[in-house]
């Protein structure tokens, strides 16, 4: 049998159709687009990642240094309140945070009295630990840091300082401590302390951190690191990746990584 031979008008109307679900398909291709483009450019918005270098985070970051080329890399949210112990992001100068920032634990806020001081154990080893006092509280309360290995990363052995009776860290007596009691400078000793040791008083505008290697990192114990703004914190980490190739982008990191993109998802909707 003939195949029958269409019309000029059903060739027409074929063509219309045609032309129709390609508007359609084109429309709802740039309808996604366009959904994709603006969530991207807000998850940019809020999200910062950081290719974590040098040893002073380790024990919680970048156990092995030499380990060929692979770093732990974090994700930073931009919009997250920091909190005590969180580890956070400091942009150490305004013109290029790529280049400039820092990775520490937030210990204190503007306000806040602290100091190291060392303690013997119930199995007669000593170790450090720090004790703060918040703004517009009454209590001492010494900081849980379940995530320092005393042994490995903050030993006593040879880095005390014993003043007036009271054994502190040295590297935090000799940077914040040393002139002793002067309330001018923010050094003062607080009812409720069974030691009476000197603590400092975060000066307002500032915090103060540290890195989880004690006895290598440069920060607030520092002299060059004491004064650092509030408004210098980038963020605060919500996700790490161990591991990860520091030539890699970020995307490539998150390829693959479901878990990180749900994280980050759940974590996106929330203030």
């Amino acid at each position: 049998m003939d195949r029958p031979e269409y019309t000029y008008f059903e060739e027409a109307k074929f063509e219309k159709l045609a032309y129709n679900y390609m508007r359609r398909a084109i429309f709802a291709f740039l309808i996604i687009m366009t959904i994709v483009t603006t969530f991207a450019t807000l998850f940019h918005a809020r999200y910062y990642y950081f290719v974590v270098s040098g040893p002073s985070m380790q024990g919680t970051l970048n156990p092995d240094p030499d380990n060929q080329g692979l770093q732990d890399a974090v994700i930073v949210d931009k919009y997250k309140k920091v909190d005590y112990g969180d580890i956070i992001i400091i942009n150490r100068a305004k013109d290029d945070p790529e280049k400039t920032s820092i990775v520490k634990r937030l210990i204190a806020f503007e306000g806040d009295y602290v100091t190291i001081k060392a303690v013997t154990l119930d199995n007669g080893k000593q170790e450090f630990r720090v004790f703060v006092k918040k703004a517009g509280e009454d209590e001492i309360v010494e900081m849980q840091e379940d995530y320092i290995d005393h042994e490995k990363y903050w030993p006593t052995t040879g880095y005390t300082f014993t003043y007036q009776g009271v054994t502190y860290e040295k590297k935090f007596f000799d940077a914040l401590l040393a002139g002793g009691y002067d309330p001018a400078a923010g050094v003062v000793r607080l009812e409720g302390d069974p030691d009476g040791a000197l603590y400092y008083k975060i000066p307002k505008g500032e915090f103060f951190f540290m890195g989880d290697h004690r006895n290598i990192s440069k920060d607030s114990r520092s002299y060059d690191f004491k004064h650092f703004k509030y408004e210098q914190i980038v963020g605060s980490v919500c996700y790490i990746s161990h591991n990860a190739n520091k030539y890699r982008p970020a995307t490539a990191v998150m390829v693959g990584n479901w878990r990180m993109i749900f994280d980050l998802l759940l974590n996106f909707f929330k203030v």
